[in-house]
């Protein structure tokens, strides 16, 4: 307002020629490094295609360029499995670990073993670069050393069900 009513003088138009500066004839931005792959391909909701499946559903949603929530429905576990996946870009794929069934330790003294953990490391590829179609191996089980069943490995094709 004051500038309007005439009360203080208008700025000086800025010259970098005055203050010694040069404009470069090219600008050139450096982006910062990522995972270098496109993780909203995995964004959406994914189906196992296979009967039978131990993990049956996850839902993926990037969370920044190396990361992604995984919500996993697994065959005999109540609720859904929440884990963080991570991209490998050596691999080129996702990498994550989820607690299905915490254990328990074990009471020597009373006989009781404990509760073995039952875990799952999975990895979830997208070989075709489209976003319909996953690839996940999923390794989960109790270790044998606590007298679990082992280590199950599936490896199955997952359809996209929604964005």
């Amino acid at each position: 307002m004051r500038l309007a009513k005439g009360q203080i003088d208008p700025p000086q138009t800025f010259d970098p020629g005055e203050a010694h500066l040069t404009i470069p004839n090219r600008l050139t931005f450096k982006r910062k490094p990522d995972a270098g792959a496109d993780l909203g391909v995995f964004q959406g909701t994914w189906e196992n295609t296979r009967a039978g499946a131990s993990l049956t559903k996850m839902i993926l949603i990037p969370t920044d360029g190396t990361h992604v929530n995984v919500r996993a429905t697994y065959r005999g576990i109540a609720n859904d499995v929440v884990s963080t996946a991570q991209w490998d870009d050596a691999a080129k794929q996702l990498k994550g670990t989820a607690v299905l069934a915490p254990g328990r330790p074990g009471n020597f003294r009373t006989g009781d073993l404990g509760v073995a953990e039952l875990d799952s490391s999975y990895q979830i590829q997208n070989l075709t670069n489209t976003a319909q179609t996953l690839v996940v191996t999923n390794n989960q089980g109790f270790p044998r050393i606590f007298g679990g069943a082992g280590v199950t490995h599936e490896t199955d094709t997952f359809s996209k069900t929604s964005s």
